[in-house]
C-alpha cells in the first residue's frame, strides 16, 4: 500500500524495490521446495515449487530463465510423484523458455531435454523419449565431455527407450557407451553401473547373444551379490 504514496520522482525505485523483494521471496521458496524434495516430503515440495513459480512469473516474467528454472524444479517434483502428464506439460514449457533464451546447446537446455525425456519414458512414448535423450546427450557431450555422469545418464535413458522400442542392437551399443562413462566416473562396481549392466543383459538376450548375456549377468552378480 505504501507505494501509492511514493512521489513520482521515485518511480524508478518503485520498480526496483519490489523486484528485489520478489527475487528474495522466490529464492526462499525455491530453497524450501528443494529441501522438502530432498526430505521426500513431495507434496510440500510441490506446494513450495508452485508458489515459487507464481513468484517467478510476477517478478521475472513468464518467459524468463529463472521462471524456467522454477518450472524445471516443479516438473521434477511432479515426476517423483508419478504425475507424468502434468510433468510433461511443465517440463515442455521449461524447455521452450530455455531454447529461446539460452539456445539449444546450453547445458541447462540439456538438463531440460533430459528431464522431459524421463517424463516421456514414463508415459511410454518411447520414440519421443529417444529423441529427447539424444538431444540431451548431444548437449552434454559438448558441455561436459564424453565420459561424464551427465552423458552416462542420457545414454542410459536412451538405452532404456531403445529397448522398449525393440531396437536391441542399437540399445546394446548405446548402453555400452553409458557403461564406459559410468565406470570412468563412478567405478566398475558402482550401483548405477550394475543397473546399466542389467539392461545390457536384456539387450543381449533379445538378440540371442547368450554368451554375451551371461558375461553381463556375471558382472551384475559381482556388483549386487545376486543375479
Amino acid at each position: 500500500m505504501s507505494r501509492l504514496f511514493i512521489a513520482a520522482a521515485l518511480a524508478a525505485a518503485i520498480v526496483t524495490v519490489p523486484a528485489a523483494a520478489g527475487e528474495h521471496e522466490w529464492k526462499v521458496l525455491v530453497e524450501q521446495a528443494r529441501i522438502q524434495v530432498e526430505r521426500n516430503n513431495l507434496e510440500q515440495g510441490e506446494r513450495f515449487a508452485r508458489e515459487a513459480l507464481a513468484e517467478a512469473e510476477r517478478t521475472f516474467g513468464d518467459d524468463a530463465p529463472d521462471t524456467a528454472t522454477t518450472l524445471d524444479l516443479l516438473g521434477r517434483t511432479l515426476l517423483f510423484q508419478w504425475k507424468y502428464v502434468e510433468a510433461e506439460i511443465v517440463l515442455r514449457r521449461a524447455l521452450s523458455i530455455r531454447e529461446k533464451t539460452l539456445g539449444r546447446d546450453a547445458r541447462l537446455t540439456g538438463i531440460s531435454y533430459q528431464n522431459l525425456a524421463n517424463a516421456l519414458l514414463r508415459l511410454d512414448r518411447m520414440q519421443d523419449a529417444s529423441q529427447m535423450f539424444r538431444e540431451a546427450n548431444r548437449v552434454f557431450e559438448k558441455t561436459d565431455g564424453t565420459n561424464t555422469a551427465t552423458v552416462a545418464a542420457a545414454l542410459d535413458g536412451l538405452g532404456s527407450s531403445l529397448l522398449a522400442e525393440g531396437k536391441f542392437a542399437e540399445a546394446e551399443q548405446v548402453l555400452l557407451k553409458s557403461l564406459e562413462a559410468r565406470e570412468r566416473v563412478e567405478g566398475p562396481t558402482s550401483t548405477r553401473a550394475g543397473f546399466t549392466l542389467r539392461k545390457l543383459v536384456t539387450a543381449a538376450e533379445k538378440q540371442g547373444k547368450d554368451e554375451q548375456a551371461a558375461a553381463y549377468q556375471k558382472r551384475v552378480a559381482e556388483i549386487f551379490g545376486r543375479p
